[in-house]
């Protein structure tokens, strides 16, 4: 299961990140990486930089989200 809105380049790196979640935390995690993904990239002004700006902070909001919940199991 894949986010709604993601950069196609980070297909296996968002794969491997879901897949260390425990099942109940999956949801959650691809949920919110579309809902950052677009959030970021409709707030970015210049065109040429959405898809970096939105690619970036839902990538890192995604790392972070894993870290914890693996270090709180």
């Amino acid at each position: 299961m894949l986010p709604e809105r993601y950069f196609p380049h980070d297909e296996s790196w968002i794969k491997e990140q879901i897949a260390q979640l425990p099942a109940h935390f999956r949801a959650v995690a691809i949920k919110a990486y579309s809902n950052v993904y677009l959030e970021v990239y409709n707030a970015t002004e210049k065109p040429h930089q959405k898809d970096g700006e939105a690619r970036r902070e839902a990538n890192t909001r995604l790392r972070e989200y894993v870290e914890r919940v693996l270090a709180s199991q």
